[in-house]
């Protein structure tokens, strides 16, 4: 194990460690308690994005796993984020419609690409349980706008691991304990 220790790119990046925690604390950091993560907002975010985009490929898509399958949902990631503008622009963001305005969109996207493949089940069969979920989340927060997590994946029957990429996709607000609806 010492001689992994004492390899040059092993030291380099124990160096930049070091020297990232030495910077943070020179400058200080923000300790202000953020109340809800936004996924409507985090979403923009090159990191958040990529999160939500591979855990729903992670997920969703059992290997083997295809470049177009992430393509798709990038693309899908990519239509939400693009569609921010127009909601202020109409208004829909004062109303509190962007979590239904992202679903609808996610939705629409996901029924092209289901017809896309109509002539492909296996294909298919992937996109339409990303759908089914997103309608089963749909479904439960239309008489709800708060709930745990271990509870909507009790009620909903969707495994934590799908449901969590799901909800930031569609631009929830997660708080220490509930999922929100925006």
């Amino acid at each position: 194990m010492e001689k992994i220790f004492n390899t040059p790119q092993f030291i380099d990046i124990e160096n930049r460690i070091s020297n990232t925690v030495i910077q943070v604390n020179n400058r200080g950091f923000d300790e202000n308690e953020e109340l809800f993560d936004d996924y409507s907002e985090l979403i923009e975010k090159a990191e958040y994005k990529n999160a939500i985009i591979v855990g729903i490929y992670e997920n969703y898509f059992p290997p083997k796993r295809h470049e177009f399958e992430l393509q798709i949902l990038t693309d899908i990631v990519e239509a939400i984020i693009s569609s921010k503008f127009a909601i202020f622009t109409i208004g829909a963001a004062a109303s509190g419609l962007i979590g239904d305005t992202f679903t609808t969109i996610v939705k629409r996207l996901l029924r092209n690409v289901i017809d896309g493949f109509k002539k492909q089940p296996n294909e298919k069969d992937k996109f339409e349980a990303i759908l089914k979920d997103i309608e089963k989340v749909e479904t439960y927060f239309k008489k709800k706008d708060k709930e745990e997590v271990n509870v909507l994946v009790k009620e909903l029957g969707v495994d934590k691991e799908r449901l969590i990429p799901i909800l930031k996709l569609l631009g929830y607000k997660k708080n220490k304990k509930y999922w929100i609806k925006k």
